[in-house]
């Protein structure tokens, strides 16, 4: 074909309909060009670009308080004079000046800010120190730069003040004297524009509406069919209904379910945990699914916060809605560190509800918003006092199938060793109470938690040691009779114990009530050491144990006068309660494995780990069948919590109350009185005096219709936050949302019937009018023009489901692998698949999928080559191009070509980008395609065919005696490069057992010898030659076997660290013969596996001398060459609009 026949096909590609990564960039709405709509004088440029970023950025290191290397940058004089390293300011030349060098440097180690204290400057932020410095570098002395103060902030900053009471603007009438807008949203951004003198654009036309709605509302591409009827009568009436219907479609709560699972880092793993532990999440799926319902079913959406905060204990729930917990168990497991698990759920609650980023005060109060460390561990305790449990959803009404009867004699077995290991634990520590008190003068030798420790059922362990010192703390804090001896004597000095211990029990002896009376009189007797203060306790508390257990442990009871009769009951009962309560560190607490696993020694744990992993693994198999949800619950006892210095729980400091931070403006709620206070933080999120929550949420929905927020951080609403660009408009919203019920769909229909979202992202007309728009506002953070979104990579591969017609519209239930089979075995939306947090697709990465690991407030969008590599050779890809012809094709069963198919363009267009094809593309293509079907596409893809049809892959037993194999079944897993039992290797049921292009491994046992089968085509002769290679030093080696099902075993022969010839000639065969290339076991399951590649030579019967009919085969036919059997010229077609800017981009 001439250059000319190919030119329109260039045209396609790199034009307006070109791959992703042609012309990507250009199509971007968000130019980085530097706005010239800034002000203009020295002074005032100074004040508002380079004064903010020197408080923000740089004082806190060059101020008032610091000055490191001798530099101060809080006022001119200083500032000019320079550092030890001399002036960093020359006034006309950035390029000579340190400050810009500095600022500009690509070393990490060189570069200010340093990488410690954040990002570096955005280019836009480094260009205005450029400017500013070329202009003079003006510093008035107005005034000396400080942080506001904390209580300041509070006063000022713009997300912490209650929303205003703002209106949309009523001065804008139209000529017949009636409001301009009847839509409040067009009122405030038409008065923004106005007064910036920006333009407005046009409406979009009805087809580009229909397909941004329907990709914004459901994630999926409407039917051409429908975008022809709305074009057909497009009226405001039209529109509107159009909106209700894509909100009622359930494929509405899929797609915005699926944003909300960005912000709680949702994935169905718990990411790195040790093999005792199982990896999935039992509950995850059903979390999900809970998500999308919500959204379908109209859920309020203080509610959906509420529950996901408090499900458990909101007065009004039902044992149903504690799947909704899964917002905060869904997080990673930090291999079990409680204090980063609470800092997990804390960061996802307050970016994720509240715009807040309270995690930055772990170790030391907020460097810019107004959160103290105290207040963070303030959070920290309402968790802390929260413990995780599995729990069933269902009423229990009990099921006699198999699978029920196993789960209920796997939680049973869990739970009876679980009962017996805590009576001998907790035996065990009573026995060295003296032992556990000493370790408090020493806990630095006791780390919190360490998966370096291994500890046996001798050992004192760490955890336990921290429960008693958090026992003893509280116990000195609330002046606990019991304790308090050891906490006023443990501490003094030897030489000094016996003269101060003296004293202090002749004061307590004065003061009746202030020492338990049993511990008193055993005082009597002057302890000599702290040791000896210990063992006292000890005997005592021992004691008082065997009194109320004497019987039952079998002791005899002691003839004395029991503890009871000396001391009365009260003085009894308050020993009893210490050994037998919840919160004694006596006390091993029954609650889930991920709360308790470090109070056991480490056999114990490990055995409870596999016995719980058994439960989930049952639970998994099925999640739906036995619902099941991992919840938080209050704990019995409740500790306030104390603040971790630098974030180090091994060093705490003083003890704060549970509260909610002060910028939700609730001081009066703070301390929370009673429970572990979630109820009163999920009450708290949805307060409406909390002006925070409303105006987040609202410019998340914003961002998701414009591409942008009107905040552009939208978990970050504190000082660092750029300001809103319409204040008024966020606040209305906001204040309307929560009038309006926090109702979502009106919140959705109001954005969507406004002419603000329906304008045109080609911007106004003239041209003039565009580029002075352009220039004035290139960021279009003021919406002259609608912006050009980038869809995702989930919707990307759900609109190639749907053009195919294979999109699997069955709705929730267990996840599923996103790539099985290579991707085309699964058909469901992408929501519905498998999110592995520590083994993430490599195609999402690329695709710029939400990091599972943490909340994600967004998206990066980035295009790279491998994008375009995926698009082009992927599998999943080729088979919905060819999925698009073949149902093309179904619909004209009395069959065309592909030269007569060529007239069928307009419905290959309208699969996949809704539209028809113009005159020129229809001519263009239309010359291509019978060119293209003139010189065909070289593969003979029946030979290819009838070549894959003669293998199978399999595993059975070797019948040796009587040469015959037994029960021949064939693999049920299969992808690319691989056969196999299952997902992963090993199979649970089929173990090992799989067979590539190259090797064959053997099964676990002599049942599950890997056979890789050819089936002669016809009656004929068969020659072979093949080479088995154990290619490993370490092994028993494999016992390879050629066997046919007509002559018996050809050859058998152990090959160990060699290679063997598996040769045959001219073996006569029928129709239908099978010949086994077989792997069988042989000495232990280590290096079973051969390279084994067969090549078959058949020659039919009839054959005559010199005839061209023998066929050959090759044991990789069906595997990697399977992705070389190229795309008909329509199939290519189809794949070129698939992967086209016109279908990656809304718009």
């Amino acid at each position: 074909m001439s250059n000319d026949r190919y030119r329109f096909i260039r045209r396609l590609i790199s034009g307006s309909v070109g791959l992703i990564l042609i012309g990507a960039l250009a199509c971007s709405s968000h130019s980085q060009e530097p706005n010239d709509n800034r002000p203009r004088g020295a002074e005032e440029f100074f004040e508002t670009r380079i004064r903010p970023i020197l408080v923000d950025r740089c004082v806190s290191c060059h101020g008032v308080e610091k000055q490191w290397a001798e530099l101060r940058l809080d006022h001119a004089q200083s500032a000019m004079r320079g550092g030890e390293s001399g002036p960093v300011l020359v006034a006309g030349k950035p390029n000579d000046s340190e400050l810009y060098r500095r600022i500009i440097e690509s070393d990490a180690d060189i570069r200010m800010p340093p990488e410690e204290s954040g990002p570096a400057l955005t280019e836009q932020q480094v260009a205005w120190f450029r400017e500013w410095i070329e202009q003079g570098a003006a510093w008035p002395e107005s005034h000396e730069m400080k942080r506001a103060s904390p209580e300041e902030l509070l006063r000022t900053h713009w997300a912490f003040q209650s929303l205003s009471k703002a209106e949309p603007p009523r001065e804008l009438i139209s000529p017949t004297g009636e409001p301009e807008h009847k839509n409040p949203i067009d009122a405030f951004v038409d008065a923004k524009r106005r007064e910036l003198g920006l333009p407005k654009s046009p409406q979009a036309d009805p087809r580009t509406l229909l397909r941004r709605a329907s990709y914004d509302i459901t994630g999926l591409p409407p039917s051409f069919a429908a975008v022809e009827s709305l074009a057909s009568h497009f009226s405001t009436e039209s529109w509107e209904k159009t909106i209700d219907t894509l909100l009622s479609d359930p494929a509405f709560g899929e797609h915005w379910g699926r944003f909300w699972l960005d912000i709680a880092r949702y994935s169905d793993t718990k990411g790195y945990v040790y093999a005792r532990e199982e990896r999935f999440y039992v509950h995850a799926p059903l979390y999900r699914d809970w998500v999308i319902q919500a959204w379908n079913q109209g859920m309020r959406f203080d509610r959906f916060l509420e529950l996901q905060i408090a499900a458990d204990i909101l007065p009004d729930s039902e044992k149903k809605d504690w799947i909704a917990l899964g917002f905060l168990t869904l997080g990673r497991r930090f291999l079990g560190v409680e204090a980063d698990i609470i800092d997990d759920r804390i960061d996802v609650v307050s970016r994720g509800m509240l715009g807040l980023t309270v995690g930055c005060a772990r170790c030391h109060d907020h460097k810019y918003d107004p959160i103290s460390t105290a207040e963070y561990y303030s959070l920290f305790g309402i968790f802390q006092n929260s413990h995780e449990q599995l729990v069933a959803l269902t009423d229990g009404t009990e099921q006699t199938d198999d699978h029920s009867k196993s789960l209920e004699e796997k939680k049973e077995a869990y739970n009876v060793y679980l009962r017996t290991q805590k009576v001998e634990a907790e035996a065990r520590i009573r026995d060295r109470i003296a032992d556990y008190l000493m370790a408090q003068k020493s806990l630095s030798d006791y780390p919190d938690v360490s998966f370096s420790q291994l500890s046996s059922k001798e050992d004192l362990l760490p955890a336990i040691v921290h429960r008693w010192e958090n026992y003893l703390h509280r116990a000195a804090r609330v002046g606990d009779p019991l304790f308090l001896p050891w906490v006023e004597l443990n501490m003094l000095d030897d030489s000094q114990f016996v003269a101060e211990s003296t004293l202090r029990i002749a004061q307590w002896k004065e003061a009746p009530g202030k020492v338990h009376p049993a511990l008193l009189q055993s005082l009597s007797n002057v302890p000599v050491s702290v040791n000896d203060l210990a063992n006292r306790y000890e005997e005592i508390l021992l004691r008082s144990w065997r009194e109320l257990h004497g019987d039952a442990e079998g002791n005899d009871v002691p003839k004395e006068r029991t503890l009871r009769e000396e001391f009365g009951e009260e003085a009894w009962e308050s020993l009893v309660r210490f050994l037998t309560q919840s919160e004694s560190p006596c006390v091993i607490p029954t609650e889930h494995m991920a709360n308790m696993e470090w109070l056991w020694d480490n056999g114990t744990v490990v055995e409870l780990w596999k016995r719980q992993s058994e439960v989930e693994r049952l639970l998994l198999e099925d999640p739906f069948k036995h619902p099941h949800a991992v919840v938080l619950q209050d704990n019995r006892s409740i500790l306030e919590p104390r603040v971790f210095r630098r974030g180090n729980p091994a060093t705490k400091g003083a003890d704060v109350h549970r509260g909610v931070p002060r910028v939700l403006g609730l001081e009066s709620e703070h301390p929370i009185p009673s429970g572990s206070g979630r109820l009163a933080l999920a009450k708290a999120v949805v307060d409406p005096r909390n002006p925070l929550t409303a105006r987040v949420w609202v410019n998340r929905v914003w961002k998701q219709y414009f591409g942008a927020g009107l905040v552009t951080t939208p978990s970050d609403f504190g000082v660092r936050a750029t300001a809103p660009s319409h204040p008024e408009l966020l606040d209305y919203l906001a204040r309307e949302f929560m009038a309006h019920g926090w109702d979502n769909r009106w919140l959705h229909r109001l954005i969507l019937t406004s002419d603000t979202y329906q304008q045109t992202s080609l911007g106004p007309e003239p041209i003039s009018d565009r580029n002075a728009a352009q220039g004035l506002d290139p960021e279009n953070r003021y919406l002259w023009k609608m912006n050009r979104k980038r869809v995702r990579f989930e919707v990307l591969r759900d609109s190639m489901l749907v053009a195919s017609s294979r999109l699997e519209t069955a709705r929730g239930g267990k996840s599923q692998d996103l790539f099985a089979g290579d991707g085309i075995a699964n058909k469901r939306r992408t929501v519905y698949s498998t999110i592995d947090r520590q083994y993430l697709p490599t195609v999402l990465s690329v695709f710029d999928f939400a990091n599972p690991d943490m909340h994600a407030p967004d998206r990066n969008e980035t295009t790279v080559p491998q994008q375009a590599l995926f698009a082009l050779n992927h599998p999943f890809v080729a088979a919905q191009a060819r999925g698009v012809i073949a149902e093309i094709q179904r619909q004209h069963p009395e069959g065309l070509s592909a030269k007569e198919l060529a007239w069928k363009l307009d419905e290959i267009f309208q699969r996949v980008l809704q539209r028809k094809p113009t005159e020129d593309e229809r001519k263009g293509l239309t010359d291509w395609l019978s060119y293209a079907e003139h010189i065909g596409t070289g593969a003979d893809e029946s030979q290819q065919a009838e070549r894959m049809q003669s293998w199978a892959y399999g595993y059975g037993q070797v019948d040796a005696p009587n040469q015959r194999l037994l029960n021949f079944t064939e693999l049920p897993y299969k992808t690319v490069t691989h056969r196999q039992g299952g997902e992963r290797l090993p199979d649970a049921k089929l173990g090992w057992v799989h067979i590539t292009a190259r090797t064959i491994h053997t099964g676990n046992d002599l049942q599950h010898s890997a056979v890789r089968r050819w089936t002669a085509p016809g009656e004929g002769s068969v020659s072979i030659r093949s080479i088995a290679k154990h290619v490993h030093e370490q092994g028993d080696g494999v016992r390879g076997i050629l066997l046919s099902s007509r002559q018996g075993i050809l050859k058998s022969q152990v090959v160990a660290h060699g290679e063997e010839a598996f040769h045959v000639e001219n073996l006569a065969v029928q129709e239908g013969d099978t010949i086994d290339f077989i792997a069988e076991l042989h000495g232990s399951l280590s290096y079973e596996d051969l390279d084994w590649v067969p090549d078959v030579e058949w020659t039919p019967l009839s054959a005559s001398v010199g005839a061209s009919v023998v066929r050959n085969w090759n044991g990789e036919d069906d595997f990697p060459r399977s992705l070389r059997i190229p795309l008909s010229p329509l199939e290519q077609l189809a794949q070129i609009l698939l992967v086209s800017n016109e279908a990656f981009f809304v718009d």
